[in-house]
């Protein structure tokens, strides 16, 4: 019984991260509008409920800390992620170390050829795949019929297709060609607001929004990435620390003081740059030096371009789906899911095959973190969890 207690009483974690103070941060750091609107706002609202838990000043100062904390990022690829994300367990040991090769190899670190990336956030519509969040089934399963001719042929020998396929490219060997081929079918995907995300749509003008989830957010720990944290919080401020903030507190409800909300524009605008960029390099002389890899592409735009302070821009791309998912009913339900009329689950992404010459391989997108809200009693705890786990990894 001793042994037990003195076990509960070390921490499960290898390394805790003080919590930011933002208290302190808004006081120290100028901004035109912290001293006149934010901390008269905030004081306001100390004594506004929210969800009967805590006041709406408590939530505003929490997001604050949020964004600034991305800025503090511990190691040099970093996974933030919300309190209610479950991980699902490997079901193989060729999977084992898959998700560290995912984050390694997701921010471009171990190959000289692909582009750095600062920061990569799921897209909203994939993270839950619903038409309300913009989810078009038709362009997704497009997507990934691309993703997985991508592995049949265009990959180099250091991809093994024949073990990858029998994993279905889940194997801890295989993540990085996932990944090399999310982003190369990203850039080449036609109708989308901003490669190499998948979104559909097209610019109507510079506030054109690009929608994130923010419950994961990949952080490659750099200056480009504290640059990054330090737009998002601008941005945070500017839009719920307007002097009109009482009016948005009416329209908005219990939605007020979202950081979502202000990613949303900020990214749209950084890619509107960046398509700019893009466009500005193809009219130059540099047009006839020959076709650039789209990855490399992205590199020399995102070196060429700069935030307002003069600092180098932050380079952002979408997190691979399975690491941010919000589940449909059909998986967790303690029914049988309902079939569509492929055999599969009706709000399952499907699998998706693609030939190459006479054999065909299987790319399935697997699920690694589920972020549900309210999951254990949803789910029927820790058994349903692992039966949610189980079916969407099938």
């Amino acid at each position: 019984r001793e042994n037990s207690r003195r076990d509960h009483s070390r921490s499960l974690f290898d390394k805790v991260l003080p919590v930011t103070d933002p208290m302190p941060l808004l006081v120290s750091t100028p901004r035109p509008n912290v001293n006149a609107t934010v901390l008269p706002m905030l004081a306001a609202l100390g004594s506004a409920n929210f969800r009967n838990k805590s006041s709406i000043e408590t939530k505003l100062l929490s997001r604050i800390g949020r964004l600034a904390h991305l800025a503090r990022a511990p190691f040099n690829i970093t996974l933030f992620l919300d309190d209610d994300t479950i991980f699902c367990p490997p079901t193989s040991v060729e999977q084992h170390g898959a998700l560290g090769e995912l984050l390694r190899w997701s921010v471009g670190a171990q190959s000289s050829n692909r582009a750095a990336v600062d920061v990569r956030l799921v897209e909203r519509h994939l993270w839950k795949q619903t038409n309300d969040k913009g989810y078009n089934g038709t362009h997704e399963f497009e997507r990934q019929r691309l993703i997985a001719e991508c592995l049949a042929t265009a990959l180099d020998a250091s991809c093994q297709r024949e073990a990858c396929r029998t994993s279905k490219w889940t194997a801890r060997s295989c993540v990085r060609c996932v990944v090399h081929c999310e982003d190369l079918v990203g850039n080449s995907l036609t109708g989308t607001i901003c490669p190499p995300f998948s979104q559909k749509g097209t610019y109507r003008s510079q506030g054109s929004h690009l929608s994130l989830q923010g419950g994961a957010i990949l952080i490659h720990n750099s200056v480009r990435a504290e640059n990054f944290s330090n737009d998002w919080l601008h941005a945070y401020l500017r839009v719920w620390g307007a002097s009109d903030w009482e009016e948005k507190l009416v329209t908005a409800g219990i939605g007020f003081g979202k950081d979502q909300g202000p990613l949303s524009p900020l990214v749209g605008l950084s890619c509107l740059k960046q398509m700019r960029a893009r466009q500005t390099y193809f009219d130059g002389s540099s047009v006839n030096k020959g076709p650039i890899e789209p990855m490399a592409l992205r590199r020399r735009v995102a070196n060429a371009l700069h935030s307002a302070s003069g600092e180098p821009a932050w380079n952002i791309a979408p997190l691979y789906s399975g690491l941010n998912r919000r589940l449909e009913k059909a998986f967790y339900s303690p029914v049988t899911p309902r079939k569509n009329n492929r055999g599969g689950l009706a709000a399952a992404v499907p699998h998706v095959a693609a030939k190459a010459g006479d054999q065909v391989l299987q790319y399935h997108a697997r699920t690694y973190i589920i972020h549900h809200h309210h999951a254990f009693d949803d789910f029927g705890g820790l058994p349903g969890i692992a039966r949610a786990c189980d079916r969407v990894n099938e």
